[in-house]
């Protein structure tokens, strides 16, 4: 009979004086995880610079809401994440993965980060309803991504094939948010997604790649943890090379630009490719790796908004 992995005992109370203002402003700071917006804003301008492309749609206000949906969408990830995840999260983390650690630091507790994510999901809702049926539907299908990935019954973060949530929610709502914002066209250029959907997909194992021992011992099934480090690296290599194909084919974009964005793309892609993703050198992997599916993703957006 094998005994079950260690698991965290949940938050410990906070330590810190939270009288002080700017002890509250550095965990605030902390769980909002400003990084991760890296996964959030190119969907936006992707889909915005399509729709300047394609239908010569642009304003600053609606700029300022596709924006403001991306920062709230953000904030509760990040914090609604952290409370689904009090109880397994680890005090290990790197720049792309392990949660923001104010719980399991006994910086905040759990009732106060669970507040910030109903917090941010009904502002979330609130800015879409103010914009109208179509966008809170989209407020909703993003919120409800979040749920499946993070919450029972689902659960797929721990389940398994989480990927794929995150691939729906970045390479096509956030696309979705910005073209439609901008335009005020429910139907977008949908086929110019895929790649992205494909992106975020290898982007999601990229970033899981330093948490596979800790996701191991939670019994979380990431792609790491069911392949294993080496075969899981080859499959965010080969989905980020297809997800960098499918993107610039889509891509309203010249030939030339076509040409600079794919070769901008690659080139980190086979830095990664001449490296084992270690844990003595993961990290050189995933920045690699990710750097890949950024270019594509904003080098599009970029020639899109230039015309060239």
């Amino acid at each position: 009979m094998t005994s079950s992995p260690p698991r965290a005992t949940g938050a410990r109370e906070p330590t810190v004086p939270h009288s002080r203002p700017r002890e509250i402003i550095r965990t605030a700071l902390a769980a909002s995880r400003p990084l991760a917006h890296a996964n959030i804003a190119p969907g936006l301008l992707f889909g915005q610079a399509l729709a300047y492309r394609l239908e010569g749609a642009f304003s600053w206000r609606a700029f300022v809401v596709v924006h403001l949906f991306g920062i709230l969408d953000h904030l509760f990830i990040v914090f609604a994440n952290d409370y689904a995840d009090r109880e397994t999260d680890s005090p290990a983390r790197t720049l792309v993965s392990g949660g923001s650690g104010v719980i399991v630091e006994g910086r905040a507790t759990p009732r106060t980060i669970g507040c910030a994510a109903v917090a941010s999901g009904v502002a979330l809702l609130g800015l879409g309803l103010a914009h109208g049926a179509v966008l809170f539907g989209l407020a909703v299908l993003a919120i409800a991504l979040m749920l499946a990935y993070s919450y029972p019954p689902l659960r797929l973060s721990h389940r398994g094939h989480g990927e794929w949530l995150q691939g729906v929610g970045v390479g096509l709502v956030l696309p979705w948010v910005g073209y439609y914002v901008q335009t005020g066209e429910v139907d977008a250029p949908f086929a110019a997604f895929l790649g992205p959907v494909l992106l975020a997909a290898a982007s999601h194992v990229v970033t899981a790649m330093p948490d596979l021992e800790a996701d191991r011992l939670a019994e979380k099934r990431t792609l790491p943890v069911r392949l294993g480090a080496t075969r899981a690296a080859r499959v965010a290599m080969v989905t980020t090379a297809i997800g960098v194909v499918l993107t610039l084919a889509f891509a309203p974009i010249g030939v030339v630009a076509r040409g600079v964005v794919f070769a901008g793309s690659l080139l980190p892609l086979t830095f990664a490719a001449t490296m084992p993703p270690t844990p003595a050198r993961v990290m050189p992997w995933v920045f690699a790796t990710a750097s890949s599916q950024s270019t594509a993703i904003l080098g599009v957006a970029l020639a899109s908004a230039l015309g060239v």
